[in-house]
């Protein structure tokens, strides 16, 4: 792509160019036979002042993204923040300068617009750049010092987007309980009494009764158990932050997990590394109460360094015949 730098130096006869300084100098004006006037030098490059309010498709560019943390006084007028896109995340901070701002990208950026007043700074970066200091709205010729932050755009091609970080996640929620049932059971004999000889011996009918009633039952060790699979799909490897399991009930939002490689060691989440085509399984196993043992939804969210959004998976769960019954 090739961009057009509506502020940069033009090329004037030698002459012309010794005669311009003394001018300047006696009328007081040094200075004023710059064509960057009104532009501050970011860390890395010089802005070029573009009239009016360019979009990044003025410029050239497929795609553009403005941040902003929320209106202030009518204005977007912060852009700070940590914004998670498609192709990656942008990181935009204030600096020491007057609207002056600092950025850093998980993707190249090919150009910042920073508007101000009635025009704005672009700030080419050829090839795309991931970070630079210093970007400043126009200078106010009225006082001489950088114009309102209007906003800031950040642009790119499509072709500067990164591979992207590919999870399949994939659940299952059971339940069990066990169900003990509860008898009670009584004799009766008829008649109560036998007559036996005084050597023991006898000859005399009796009716014996027994009666068994079922008291209802009792249901216990109520549990919720399952697996978590999360497989790489992509082409990269993906850097795992966490894996949060949801049952659905109060205080049980971010259960224990015990998570293994495809070897079966054990590993801990964070920070861990899936490589491309790899997987890693979670396995649970909770306890909850005879008034929580209902139904429900269980929900398990993945996140992943530069994804662009979490990884979600969820399997409704419910309580119905018992497992176990004695």
């Amino acid at each position: 792509m090739t961009a057009v730098h509506l502020g940069r130096r033009s090329r004037k006869p030698r002459w012309l160019l010794a005669f311009i300084p003394l001018l300047a100098v006696a009328m007081g004006i040094a200075g004023a036979f710059s064509s960057n006037t009104g532009q501050s030098a970011a860390s890395h490059v010089e802005p070029v002042l573009v009239d009016g309010n360019p979009t990044c498709q003025d410029l050239g560019y497929d795609f553009g993204f403005k941040p902003y943390a929320g209106d202030v006084g009518g204005l977007e007028a912060d852009p700070s923040g940590i914004f998670v896109l498609g192709p990656g995340t942008i990181t935009v901070g204030e600096n020491d300068d007057e609207n002056g701002i600092d950025w850093t990208s998980t993707f190249p950026i090919g150009a910042v617009i920073v508007k101000g007043g009635n025009n704005a700074n672009v700030y080419y970066y050829e090839p795309g750049a991931s970070s630079d200091t210093g970007l400043v709205t126009p200078t106010n010729p009225s006082n001489g010092r950088p114009s309102g932050l209007s906003h800031v755009v950040f642009c790119w091609d499509a072709g500067d987007e990164p591979p992207q970080v590919e999870l399949n996640v994939f659940k299952t929620a059971d339940t069990s309980f066990t169900r003990t049932h509860n008898w009670s059971i009584t004799k009766s004999v008829d008649p109560a009494e036998i007559f036996l000889y005084t050597n023991g011996s006898g000859d005399q009918d009796v009716t014996w009764t027994v009666d068994v009633t079922h008291d209802g039952h009792t249901d216990s060790a109520h549990t919720i158990y399952g697996e978590i699979t999360i497989e790489n799909a992509g082409d990269i490897d993906a850097e795992l932050v966490s894996v949060v399991d949801d049952l659905g009930i109060t205080g049980l939002e971010d259960i224990a997990l015990v998570c293994s490689d495809e070897d079966g060691a054990q590993i801990a989440v964070a920070g861990y590394v899936l490589a491309p085509l790899a997987s890693i399984t979670c396995s649970y196993s909770v306890a909850v109460s005879a008034d929580e043992a209902t139904e429900g939804v269980n929900t398990v969210t993945v996140v992943a360094v530069d994804a662009a959004a979490p990884f979600v998976a969820d399997d409704d769960w419910a309580f119905g015949d018992p497992t176990t019954e004695t």
